[in-house]
């Protein structure tokens, strides 16, 4: 295993930068965690860019302690929790978890809401997500970044699914938002909420048949030992956060705040870009290396079964609002 103290502390693009540091102006050192991906994963490796970034643009003035791996914990929850009362500056967390403390963010988690990305990436840019985005300061949380990594597809150890009568009898694990019960629900399986760090022994103990999920962690968290089939169902659209302690944020200064917020936004876009180039790649490496079996699913068929999601959340998210959503172009 890496010495992974040795990786943040004695970097040699860390000692330059502290060098080089503006004199008389104090060095500001920040926790930037997330939950237990491997150093591969590509939002980890956004993680090490929002790190190059801030050093870089506040010449060495701000440095970035990056924790992953689970080097503070292994569940989402918690580590917002460790956030929201400053004893982590700045998490990546998934939207189901900050969902959490601000409701109507679990619009986001509507199922085949979003035709692509690039629709995706306009309603992040709209009025409407900053209203509910701004709501999250009255949670002591100040949103960095927010950006749409890449679709969640149906993982599981037993059969190809094609259609939602597959998933029948299949206990899928999802996260415990009412949205992501809902859907999983609506799809044919037995929803089952569990927190990310007990999912792989429960796949590995048969605990759980399954889950939605996307390609990277199959790969770079070794699902694939765990299960054969990957059927690609586009269900959701998943997001990342960069959300920070809002006292710690406002106890700097204006211009190292801009360089926060400018450096979280350069490492999302990347983090997204180099996740849609690498699919394709790890996707042939689980089939040709690691024998998984791949199906398109007949995406219109599980459209077609979560219309009731948006049935029975309609008092929270309009038809009016889905369909605000839906013209974007």
């Amino acid at each position: 295993m890496k010495n992974l103290n040795l990786e943040k502390r004695m970097s040699i693009d860390v000692l330059i930068f502290a060098s080089n540091a503006a004199v008389g102006e104090e060095r500001i050192t920040l926790s930037f965690a997330g939950p237990p991906n491997p150093r591969e994963h590509t939002s980890v490796r956004g993680m090490f860019r929002f790190k190059e970034l801030v050093e870089e643009k506040s010449n060495g003035a701000i440095i970035i302690d990056v924790y992953y791996a689970g080097e503070l914990g292994t569940a989402g929850l918690p580590l917002l929790s460790l956030t929201q009362a400053g004893a982590v500056d700045i998490a990546k967390l998934t939207n189901p978890i900050i969902a959490s403390v601000e409701p109507m963010l679990s619009l986001l988690n509507m199922p085949y809401l979003f035709r692509d990305k690039e629709q995706a990436n306009k309603f992040l840019a709209s009025d409407i997500f900053q209203t509910y985005s701004d709501e999250l300061k009255n949670k002591n949380l100040m949103p960095l970044t927010t950006y749409n990594e890449t679709w969640r597809h149906i993982f599981n150890s037993k059969r190809p699914i094609y259609e939602p009568k597959d998933l029948n009898g299949l206990k899928m694990r999802t996260m415990s938002t009412p949205v992501n019960v809902a859907t999983m629900n609506a799809i044919g399986a037995s929803a089952t909420p569990m927190a990310w760090g007990e999912v792989y022994l429960s796949l590995q103990n048969r605990t759980v048949d399954g889950l939605s999920i996307q390609i990277n962690p199959i790969y770079t968290d070794s699902f694939y030992e765990t299960g054969s089939y990957l059927s690609l169902t586009y269900t959701i659209l998943q997001q990342y956060w960069y959300i920070m302690n809002l006292q710690k944020f406002n106890s700097l200064s204006l211009k190292h705040q801009e360089i926060l917020l400018e450096s979280a936004k350069e490492a999302g876009l990347y983090a997204s870009r180099i996740t849609d180039e690498s699919e394709v790649e790890m996707v042939g490496k689980l089939i040709l290396e690691h024998g998984m079996s791949v199906n398109n699913a007949k995406v219109e068929l599980f459209r077609k079964a979560t219309e009731s999601v948006y049935e029975k959340f309609k008092d929270q998210f309009t038809p009016e609002l889905i369909e605000s959503i839906r013209r974007i172009k």
